[in-house]
């Protein structure tokens, strides 16, 4: 799990969770309030995260039904999302608020 550049305290999970949902709005630590993005490889590996399960159900499973199909997808999206907040890295510019 992620923790604060600038004081070391653990992110919980639920506040990764919810940015995750919440399109990775910056993360702010709720000991000293320094913001926290998500960075650029742990965004692009949430995506494929999500996209290779769905293209997977689509394409390599072709005798379900389309409404099955529809509730794999979103079954497998919700559970990668429930994965991620263990993966995801985040950073903050430290350095902006030591001045």
């Amino acid at each position: 799990m992620t923790k604060c550049d600038a004081c070391g305290v653990k992110f919980k999970w639920e506040d990764i969770f919810v940015n995750i949902w919440a399109l990775y709005r910056p993360i702010r630590c709720r000991a000293c309030g320094v913001k926290h993005k998500i960075v650029y490889a742990s965004r692009t590996l949430a995506a494929i995260a999500i996209v290779v399960p769905i293209f997977a159900v689509a394409f390599l499973i072709p005798g379900l039904s389309v409404g099955l199909k529809v509730a794999v997808i979103f079954g497998l999206g919700f559970f990668v999302s429930l994965l991620l907040p263990f993966i995801l890295k985040y950073e903050s510019n430290y350095e902006d608020y030591k001045r």
